[in-house]
């Protein structure tokens, strides 16, 4: 154990008898706050500090690998003429019948009189290297992440066992001298959020209000083979704050740039993405969802869906704008005969109101909502992702075009101790 900045000899042996030989007491003081008392932490979860979904507005405790407690640190703050740094602290208990305290520490010296005290739960370096260093509650961050892909933080603080959590605010308590008994409950809560995206992948979605018709007569269903996610931030502010951490290069996988990492299945948590906008002014820099659909044909009243392979949309007026699938380049050159013979010969097919959808693809994007506060993300909220209609066909790549007519995806998101968002996404 290694004992630093202590001002005063005795107060240095009892810490040292109360600490492990994991412990670290760190006593940044400008003058002595009291006589030595101890106090014993106990760590809760609220009821609203468990994630909870949009649609159910529920929450649920986690799993056990988003809830275990291995070491904390704890801050005792003496109205800022003292901080008491106590790092690797080792805690004991387990959640009781409604999962709400969690677990607390054995009781440890400190120095009697009035103390905020705040708790970081399973910390990193970085933090507890912020803390005794006198940062700036306001200011202490998680730290810049590093990318590799959609699991960024699942090596970090959000791993199997190991998830960082702090207090929502400092608890100031009255620890009075000489007594073994003084107590502390604490609220800690998640720093990260939670991402599910739960869409069947055998589901057909048939579109709910097309504006494409295959020249052959047959109907278009979707299905969701992959998703994404765009905007997801490098950094967090280690206490909840009213907005949510900025900085240079900001975020990963930016929405304007696409190049998306896919997957199918799997969980992704992120850190905090305050925006609070609609979706169409909060796209730029919210936290959204990408969905990557492969096209199917069909016949009304059957449900042989066969996949398409690359089809061109061609646009054009007939009174009304129409547009048109067709499988092929001859047979959309049979209906328009001042075409090129090939699509080689042809070059930048926008020239003539063409898409082209290589091997049946397509895509879309949707927001991310938290209950009454539009798209944000905020820590300790568990966001299930739905897709529960599509009402058109989407783009023919991962970036929209600039549209006419604007495609729409409707996703049902869930938040969960975890609190729980559902969110139901009609594209």
């Amino acid at each position: 154990m290694k004992v630093r900045n202590l001002l005063l000899a005795g107060l240095a042996m009892t810490a040292m008898a109360a600490c492990n030989n994991n412990d670290e007491f760190i006593d940044n003081s400008t003058q002595t706050a009291g006589d030595n008392a101890s106090i014993r932490i106990s760590f809760l979860a609220s009821e609203e500090n468990k994630s909870r979904s949009v649609a159910e507005d529920g929450t649920n405790p986690g799993n056990n690998d988003e809830s275990e407690i291995k070491t904390a640190t704890i801050v005792l703050d003496y109205n800022g003429t003292k901080r008491i740094v106590k790092e690797n602290m080792t805690l004991n208990g387990s959640p009781d019948e409604n999962n709400v305290r969690l677990a607390s520490t054995d009781a440890f010296v400190v120095s009697a009189g009035t103390a905020t005290i705040y708790a970081f739960i399973n910390p990193t370096e970085a933090l507890n290297a912020a803390l005794s260093n006198g940062t700036d509650y306001n200011n202490l961050t998680v730290g810049k992440q590093a990318w590799e892909n959609l699991k960024y933080l699942s090596t970090t603080i959000a791993s199997s066992g190991n998830f960082l959590m702090s207090c929502d605010k400092g608890e100031t308590v009255e620890i009075k001298a000489g007594k073994e008994d003084n107590t502390a409950e604490l609220v800690v809560s998640r720093v990260s959020a939670k991402l599910d995206e739960q869409t069947d992948a055998n589901h057909a979605f048939e579109l709910e209000k097309p504006t494409v018709t295959p020249k052959d007569g047959k109907l278009v269903a979707i299905k969701i083979t992959n998703h994404s996610y765009s905007n997801l931030t490098k950094d967090s502010y280690a206490l909840p704050q009213k907005n949510s951490w900025t900085g240079d290069d900001l975020y990963f996988q930016p929405a304007a740039k696409g190049n998306f990492e896919w997957i199918l299945t799997g969980i992704t948590y992120c850190l905090e993405n305050k925006v609070g906008l609609a979706y169409e002014d909060a796209k730029p820099t919210a936290t959204n969802v990408h969905y990557k659909g492969q096209v199917y044909f069909y016949s009304e009243g059957t449900t042989d869906y066969e996949p398409a392979s690359t089809f061109f949309v061609k646009t054009f007026y007939d009174g009304e704008t129409k547009k048109t699938i067709y499988t092929s380049w001859e047979q959309m050159k049979n209906d328009f005969g001042n075409l090129p013979a090939t699509e080689e010969e042809a070059g930048d097919l926008s020239q003539y109101e063409i898409v082209k959808y290589t091997n049946g693809i397509c895509y879309y994007d949707a927001p991310i909502q938290h209950t009454g506060k539009n798209c944000t993300i905020i820590r300790n909220n568990w966001y299930k992702l739905t897709v529960t209609t599509i009402n058109d066909l989407g783009w023919p790549s991962e970036l929209p075009p600039t549209p006419s007519d604007p495609t729409k995806l409707i996703v049902t998101a869930k938040i969960q101790p975890w609190t729980i968002h559902n969110n139901n996404i009609g594209l």
